[in-house]
């Protein structure tokens, strides 16, 4: 398959790395894959990849701009009133591979032994319609053995932020979880002009409350101002069963104290933001489960209970990054199984996947998408293909039926998901759509032929 939007642009001193470069970024869009044998179209296309990669002359902070100018000129496109940046690490662990590896420019993981490297990305969302539409921000660094908890690893929470700013719309929300809770990244958003959620890492100390009373008990005591009803999904490292529950949201102004170890004349005494609680009632608990408890905090205004589903749906929506992750690794690119001799030639090979599995994504998620034209992912001719095979994957009966307006992306993806072995129940995932891929790609090789683009 060949999306339509443009490759990622790279500006290598050498023509013919640019082109290497623009065949390997364009072979990962189509085949869903980062073994590199797979991607070439021949032996001599492989060597070529791999060689890319190794060159010291293609420097990974060139591969990083190159994505984000992508994403920054299809923004540029569109028309978006409010951007959300989600933003998460993980780690790529290459401990099973290390007789290839040799731990050449890879370091330790968060184990502290097994050798890899860690990608902290962030992805852009429309805040309305949480509509996945790139990746703007990547980092990539190695641990020592003896860095146990390293200080500048903090500093990819502010790069972050400010990378933010980039982003064409009127509002920008950053989005993370606890580890980027930081005092300190709170007075750098609000100086950079720009609005953040993010989970509570700790019971802060809170200026003006009661003798005692932090951050977790100030919230607990605020009045219910509302509820809503969510089906719980089975989590087994949690030991969480799956069920549906009620919740109840509670809110209040907080007044979070700076840490005393950074009080300085430039840091203020404390900021001011909106903490929101929401918490799991007990009588939905299986015995022996603990309660969902969510502290959210942001310098969003928050005063009625639409404005805190809001927010809650924009913390949600954290789990676009963890879906990209998953497609990195074993749901579709399987980028810890690659053989490279040279960890830098891993972590290269890692920003231009991480692209790839962005696309992947964002592909998923528009699967009821009825209103997006198909052109915008498909060239021409591949959507005559998708008409032709759509009648003959549709079944009987009406839940059989493409329920999309064909030409849009959600009639598209529902044509790849049925190619995937997609039964119509429940709703295909990044997987079924990497195996529907496949075949498409197989049937497109074949209708191409017969069907020449010329005549």
């Amino acid at each position: 398959m060949t999306l339509q939007q443009d490759l990622p642009t790279l500006h290598l001193r050498d023509q013919r790395l640019n082109t290497v470069g623009g065949e390997l970024f364009s072979a990962l869009r189509t085949k869903h894959t980062s073994n590199l044998k797979k991607l070439a179209g021949n032996c001599n296309q492989q060597i070529q990849f791999y060689r890319f990669l190794k060159n010291k002359q293609v420097y990974l902070d060139q591969l990083i701009y190159a994505v984000q100018q992508h994403t920054l000129r299809r923004l540029e496109q569109q028309d978006h009133d409010h951007l959300l940046l989600i933003t998460d690490t993980t780690e790529l662990n290459y401990e099973k591979q290390k007789h290839y590896h040799h731990g050449k420019n890879l370091g330790v993981v968060g184990n502290n032994t097994d050798l890899g490297y860690f990608l902290h990305a962030g992805v852009v969302l429309d805040a309305q319609s949480h509509q996945l539409l790139g990746c703007l921000s990547l980092q990539l660094w190695t641990r020592t053995p003896d860095q146990v908890e390293p200080l500048p690893e903090s500093r990819k929470w502010f790069v972050t932020a400010r990378e933010a700013r980039k982003l064409p719309a009127k509002q920008v929300t950053l989005v993370h979880d606890r580890e980027g809770e930081i005092f300190q990244h709170w007075v750098q958003v609000q100086q950079l002009g720009i609005k953040m959620v993010s989970r509570a890492q700790q019971n802060r100390r809170v200026l003006g409350a009661a003798k005692g009373e932090k951050l977790f008990e100030l919230l607990a005591r605020q009045q219910e101002q509302g509820h809503f009803e969510m089906q719980v999904p089975a989590d087994l490292k949690k030991q969480r069963s799956a069920r549906k529950s009620r919740f109840s949201v509670r809110w209040c102004e907080v007044n979070i104290r700076c840490p005393e170890e950074h009080m300085t004349q430039k840091n203020p005494c404390g900021l001011t933001l909106m903490g929101l609680e929401v918490r799991e009632d007990q009588e939905n608990i299986p015995e022996g489960e603990k309660p969902i408890i969510w502290r959210l905090l942001t310098n969003h205004a928050l005063k009625t209970l639409d404005d805190a589903l809001r927010i809650l749906g924009w913390y949600v929506a954290r789990w676009s990054v963890e879906q990209c992750f998953a497609a990195i690794k074993t749901r579709v690119f399987d980028l810890e199984n690659r053989h490279l001799s040279d960890g830098l030639a891993l972590q290269k090979l890692g920003v231009m996947v991480m692209w790839a599995a962005t696309l992947s994504t964002e592909l998923v998620k528009r699967r009821d998408d009825g209103t997006t034209p198909a052109s915008n992912f498909f060239s021409v001719q591949q959507i005559v293909l998708l008409e032709k095979l759509n009648p003959t994957l549709e079944g009987r009966t009406q839940k059989l039926k493409n329920p999309h307006p064909t030409g849009s992306i959600g009639w598209a993806v529902w044509v790849i998901a049925r190619l995937g072995s997609w039964h119509c129940y429940g709703v295909p995932g990044v997987k079924t759509l990497k195996a529907g891929l496949e075949a498409f790609e197989l049937l497109f090789l074949g209708f191409s032929l017969q069907n020449p683009p010329d005549e």
